[in-house]
């Protein structure tokens, strides 16, 4: 190794700053790919998670869309409510029945 070292000290400034440039290359790459390999399973499993949760949620636009059939739904219910309450007076005999009630004492001017 230090018959290595002392070869590279006789060679050019040059060729001392490419090797330099390669092995620094080659050692952040190797850094790079155990720091990917560490993160990446943990990113998978929280991207795994995340569309466990997203398919547990309704989408906002659903929920828009079932609140607003929902709240149409019960004004047609209240406004069939009101229509058959009306509908039942007018149509109800009880409604149009008399009652008889004995008046004493009446007298009329022919």
């Amino acid at each position: 190794m230090f018959d290595f070292l002392e070869k590279l000290r006789s060679k050019p400034e040059k060729v001392k700053k490419q090797i330099a440039f390669f092995v620094s290359i080659f050692l952040a790459g190797i850094i790079f790919v155990v720091w990917l390999s560490v993160i990446y399973p943990d990113f998978r499993q929280s991207q795994k998670q995340k569309q466990k949760v997203e398919n547990l949620t309704p989408s906002p636009f659903s929920t828009f869309t079932t609140q607003l059939s929902s709240g149409i739904s019960s004004i047609s219910e209240k406004f069939s409510e009101i229509k058959n309450t009306i509908s039942s007076f007018s149509t109800s005999p009880a409604y149009y029945s008399a009652t008889t009630s004995i008046v004493v004492g009446t007298t009329t001017n022919q």
